[in-house]
């Protein structure tokens, strides 16, 4: 018991050291950072919930601090709330019929994380409607005050390429307003799944996890998901600041079909002798250019509703089993 609480704690103080190290100027310290819920899922998928609980508490009074109450509050939200989440769900079972152990299916995180994104967005949106231009002007705002910093920094050390720099963030600020809310949910929940399934990996390989690894190719998200996909690109359509809401909403909740997605690709590409080529080449294209993403979020959603997966001979699974 005590060693499991001084690993839940040394977790939670090695999460913090990861985001502080950032502040230290470590080149090390955004790679770091972006790592950072990885101690958390470790001790959540080998110790359960509760160690879970225990390192967000910890790696929360550590970052408060050193760096204040408001980070260390920011640090529970963003980085320590999802584990203890996810870990919840994702370690309960139901034994079928036959004996065998139904976990909580793996679609079914990924759609909890979507919604957690979602209401986040949300609280933030309602947070900042009665402001004038509403999140989209904050967000602006704060896009003219760094190019006003570099403004400052190019006359201070005379070096006319930072006030160019600070001229093209003052230009695209208006579109970047509008974007950068859903970069960063984006962002925020590939990281939160990047490290669960590294935890869940590094677990499995030294045989500590304490759930079987999913079925990650066999994936299915619920329909209902679908059908909030749809209301919010509806929603995108309209003006002001309600079509900002919805289009930033439709960004986050289409996410996991992106995902889905690239599963449908790595399935049906174990027909072709030349998998590995086209593999390469989806990521390079994915990385190299944005709207190619929009394409594979549609053979997601053509899955969910053609059964793509099944027709190139891997059947659906609604649960995962051991």
């Amino acid at each position: 018991m005590v060693k499991h609480l001084l690993l839940a704690a040394g977790a939670g103080l090695a999460s913090a050291v990861f985001i502080l190290s950032v502040a230290g100027g470590s080149p090390l310290g955004l790679p770091l950072a972006y790592l950072a819920p990885l101690p958390l899922f470790l001790v959540a998928f080998s110790q359960g919930y509760s160690s879970a609980v225990i390192a967000a508490v910890c790696g929360s009074i550590a970052m408060a601090g050193a760096l204040g109450p408001a980070t260390g509050a920011t640090f529970f939200l963003t980085t320590g709330l999802a584990p203890m989440i996810l870990s919840r769900q994702a370690l309960q079972w139901r034994k079928g019929p036959d004996g065998t152990q139904n976990w909580y299916p793996a679609g079914r995180l990924l759609t909890l994380l979507t919604v957690s994104a979602a209401v986040f967005f949300l609280i933030v949106f309602v947070g900042f409607f009665t402001q004038d231009g509403g999140l989209p002007k904050a967000v602006e705002n704060y896009m003219l005050e760094i190019a006003a910093n570099y403004d400052l920094m190019a006359d201070r050390n005379q070096l006319p390429a930072l006030a160019t720099f600070g001229d093209a963030i003052r230009n695209a600020a208006p579109e970047i307003s509008r974007m950068l809310p859903g970069m960063v949910a984006i962002s925020w929940m590939l990281s939160i799944m990047l490290n669960a399934v590294l935890a869940q990996a590094i677990l499995a390989r030294s045989e500590r996890n304490f759930r079987p690894t999913p079925a990650y190719s066999k994936l299915e998200l619920p329909r209902m998901l679908s059908y909030g996909v749809t209301a919010t690109l509806i929603l995108s359509f309209f003006p002001g600041i309600l079509g900002f809401a919805g289009g930033t909403l439709a960004v986050i909740l289409i996410w996991p079909y992106f995902i889905l997605g690239l599963i449908v690709i790595h399935v049906i590409s174990r027909r072709l002798s030349s998998r590995y080529v086209l593999l390469a080449a989806v990521y390079l294209i994915l990385l190299t250019l944005a709207w190619p993403a929009a394409l594979v979020a549609g053979i997601g959603l053509m899955d969910q509703w053609k059964g793509l997966r099944r027709q190139f001979g891997a059947p659906s699974s609604g649960q995962e089993k051991e």
